[in-house]
């Protein structure tokens, strides 16, 4: 009979770094109804890149700069493989002066500006929870991402994902499911 236990787990930061998922189960029963511009967006081949390698690298480089696309911040613990949490969606459109790489960049280079700030003053930025997610989770984010070349197709996608998907760090969810999520929680 076990009569002692350890909590090893510190629970002082838990409120600071909950995070609320929702689930929408009719929209995965109505994936035909996403239309991306004949897009088959079920099929698409994603990479992964590392957000740190240390303290102060990145793999961001190795992302191709001449394309657009859509990423997606992911959370993978060191838990199990499959223990990974999509945090935001977003885009990345091709421009003379936008591009994949330089997108994910910004997010790097935001980590950098904020990481050794408490909490308090991250959560008056203007990406609060972006922001907040790179500063506690830094070492376990992931960017999975698919490079596209066409802005409407990369618009009408990240719309569909998003919807889909609801990540928690996306403030602007598609049309009405916006008000619905709002609403229900």
């Amino acid at each position: 009979m076990i009569t002692d236990y350890i909590d090893v787990i510190s629970t002082d930061n838990i409120e600071n770094e909950k995070i609320k998922f929702n689930l929408w189960k009719e929209g995965w029963d109505n994936l035909e109804t996403f239309d991306c511009h004949g897009l088959d967006w079920k099929n698409l081949k994603w990479k992964k890149v590392r957000f740190l390698t240390d303290e102060n690298g990145t793999e961001i480089g190795l992302i191709n700069n001449k394309v657009g696309g859509i990423y997606m911040i992911v959370c993978e613990t060191n838990v199990h493989f499959l223990h990974k949490y999509i945090l935001y969606i977003g885009r990345a459109h091709i421009t003379q002066n936008q591009n994949l790489r330089k997108r994910c960049k910004e997010y790097y280079n935001t980590y950098l500006k904020y990481k050794n700030s408490n909490l308090g003053e991250i959560r008056i930025t203007t990406r609060p929870k972006v922001n907040m997610l790179l500063h506690i989770y830094a070492p376990y984010l992931c960017i999975y991402y698919c490079e596209l070349s066409d802005n409407k197709i990369i618009d009408a996608l990240e719309q569909t994902l998003i919807a889909l998907i609801i990540p928690p760090c996306n403030k602007e969810l598609p049309g009405k499911l916006n008000k619905a999520v709002s609403a229900a929680f």
